[in-house]
């Protein structure tokens, strides 16, 4: 059996390994985790990743909320166009006209598009992007 690799487990991986690892049966492992936990460097170095992993899963929580409330108004903008009725907290309005319909349907499908393009044409994303890329190649 390989010896596992401690250096890639974050903080809580490594306090929970042990926690429920056999002290007895792997006194070396539990000597060689707490020695990474006990390390200030190596401490130092494990919470900085697990900031930039926490904030990039802020970051993707983000992006999916915006594209699934883009999502959202699309739908909208079918039902206004196609039914004439816009439902509101507190009741609804009814668009006789089928130039109302898709003037209000096209005001919701932009709002919608302007969500989509801060999700996937952001200046940050891009740059996050392009450091993605120059770490890969080198």
């Amino acid at each position: 059996m390989s010896k596992p690799d401690y250096s890639e487990c974050s903080i809580d991986e490594l306090k929970n390994i042990l926690e429920f690892i056999d002290h007895n049966k792997w006194p070396d492992r539990v000597a060689e985790i707490e020695s990474i936990l006990n390390d200030p460097k190596k401490m130092e170095v494990l919470e900085r990743e697990q900031e930039v992993a926490e904030k990039h899963k802020k970051e993707e929580d983000r992006k999916v909320s915006k594209v699934l409330l883009s999502i959202y108004l699309l739908v909208i903008a079918g039902v206004v166009v196609f039914s004439g009725q816009l439902m509101l907290r507190n009741g609804g309005i009814e668009i006789e006209t089928m130039e109302g319909r898709l003037v209000i349907g096209f005001i919701v499908a932009l709002f919608a598009f302007f969500i989509i393009k801060s999700v996937f044409w952001s200046k940050k994303l891009n740059k996050t992007l392009k450091k993605q890329r120059e770490k890969s190649v080198s």
